[in-house]
């Protein structure tokens, strides 16, 4: 079993570096629209459920308010 999360969480850490290389770059410092992205906008899918992953123990986490703001 952890030899299997081992390889999980190694394709996930490839799926995010994927992503961060196809990324569009964002411009500093950032506009006023910027602001106004949403997490969803901001940051791969897999970025996100490998650090809920990380920190909750699970990967698909709903998030609260205060975790949105973070």
């Amino acid at each position: 079993e952890t030899v299997e999360l081992c390889q999980h969480n190694r394709l996930i850490a490839l799926n995010i570096l994927q992503a961060f290389r196809e990324s569009e770059d964002l411009q500093w410092p950032p506009t006023a629209d910027d602001m106004e992205l949403t997490p969803e906008n901001l940051l791969p899918t897999d970025l996100v459920r490998f650090l809920s992953m990380v920190m909750a123990g699970k990967e698909d986490m709903e998030m609260n308010e205060k975790m949105k703001r973070l």
